[in-house]
């Protein structure tokens, strides 16, 4: 009986040594282990903010990969956070507190939750922005000479003492732990509030106390159609401030070489003024066309093309901050067409023949010039159109004339919208016989 059991186990040794053979070989082809694919949206990374009055914009790209580098199918909405803080507080250390408890330096709380989650479809996100903070902070205090300046043997800058200190940045666990939900935009709010790849999102300014200068970090999580939410965005800070009013009586006027765009302001304490233009077609407004100081109160767009339909507005920027501006100065829409005839053209220059005038003349100075009319004035008649056709050139040879009669000519030009420019200088010829 033993015997039949190492004759059974020698003669299954070489069976499966083939097979670990080929389990090896096998192993050999797979290659290193991928991690496995998700479908949470990709965070955003460009969020930024600004104060428009008493509303707060959100700016951001539209969201279009995963967390995998995969193509998004669509987006079931945005959610927008808020976190508030004093400006006079401590800095805020970087997970320093336990969820619930309290924080020495800064007398926060921690909640026992990351977020609030009762107004919120879907599941949480796959991929915990906790973790990737962390990782990020293990990863750069790897040297400890790095973050323990006796370590270094360089010696520390000098410190201005009229600078104001810098608040470091405010860290993304802290936020996760800290932040509430501002609002849910849907599906059907994004598509009015998206312009190319650019989204725009407004919302009211929540109140501020006066005697608390408070500083708003917002961020955003992207909804996917499967439900999952992408990692938080960056975070983008905003000091809100008493918004500066916004200009008055705006005006837009074309002119051949662009758009004038006027407006009013007696505003004080301001430093200057931001122009923005949206085409007819275009949902928002993108980055101003041009900052202006408060001595200039008209600005010519000369980037306007004709055929095309315009919005202007002006808003006046805060002294204090970049990023507050006043609310609309209205908006004043315009229809940009080429009403603007060319110059008329210079130089003429007759040169007498038998029986027949040829005409030279310089170019009109102008880049949409289709072509010229030849205008002529026989003895005792009223001036007429010679040339049938516009002329492409700027010759012209008038036949069939009698000799030693005077002829009257003026010449204009034609441009591509069909305007006609005023008539050259009148020159006198006579044929010879």
């Amino acid at each position: 009986m033993f015997c039949s059991r190492v004759f059974c186990c020698r003669a299954l040794l070489p069976a499966l040594g083939v097979a670990i053979a080929f389990s090896v070989v096998g192993c050999g082809r797979q290659g290193n282990p991928q991690p496995p694919l998700t479908f949470n949206p990709a965070p955003t990374r460009d969020l930024r903010v600004k104060q428009l009055g008493q509303e707060v914009e959100l700016r951001l790209s539209y969201p279009l990969t995963t967390t995998s580098g995969l193509t998004l199918t669509g987006i079931d909405g945005i959610e927008i956070f808020r976190m508030e803080l004093p400006i006079g507080a401590p800095a805020l250390p970087f997970g320093a507190t336990e969820p619930g408890a309290e924080d020495e330096d800064t007398g926060l709380a921690a909640p026992e939750e990351e977020l609030p989650t009762e107004d919120v479809a879907g599941p949480e996100p796959d991929i915990d922005p906790e973790e990737d903070a962390a990782t990020e902070l293990d990863s750069a205090e790897i040297d400890p000479e790095a973050s323990d300046p006796e370590a270094s043997d360089q010696p520390e800058a000098p410190q201005d003492e009229n600078l104001e200190p810098q608040r470091d940045p405010i860290r993304p666990v802290l936020f996760a732990q800290l932040v509430k939900i501002e609002a849910v935009v849907e599906a059907a709010e994004l598509l009015a509030a998206t312009s190319g790849d650019q989204i725009a999102l407004r919302l009211p300014l929540a109140p501020v106390p006066a005697e608390e200068p408070t500083l708003f970090a917002y961020g955003v999580r992207t909804i996917g159609l499967n439900g999952l939410r992408s990692p938080y965005s960056n975070i983008a800070e905003l000091e809100p401030k008493d918004p500066p009013a916004p200009p008055s009586s705006l005006t837009v006027e074309a002119q051949k070489d662009g758009i004038v765009i006027s407006w009013s302001s007696q505003e004080e304490g301001i430093a200057g003024f931001a122009v923005y233009r949206r085409q007819s077609d275009v949902r928002i407004y993108g980055e101003p066309l041009e900052r202006l100081g408060t001595d200039v109160q008209s600005f010519l767009d000369t980037a306007a093309l004709y055929d095309m339909s315009y919005f202007y507005t002006v808003r006046a920027r805060s002294a204090e901050n970049d990023i507050v501006e006043s609310g609309l100065s209205g908006e004043a829409q315009i229809d940009y067409r080429d009403v603007f005839p060319p110059d008329p053209p210079v130089n003429v220059e007759v040169l007498p023949e038998s029986g027949q005038i040829r005409l030279l003349w310089d170019a009109s100075e102008v880049s949409d010039v289709a072509g010229y009319i030849v205008y002529r004035q026989d003895p005792g008649q009223e001036y007429r159109r010679v040339s049938d056709d516009l002329v492409a050139r700027q010759e012209y040879l008038d036949r069939g004339l009698a000799a030693g009669l005077t002829y009257l000519y003026q010449v204009t030009a034609i441009d591509t919208a069909g305007n006609e420019s005023e008539r050259s200088e009148e020159v006198p010829a006579v044929p010879t016989g």
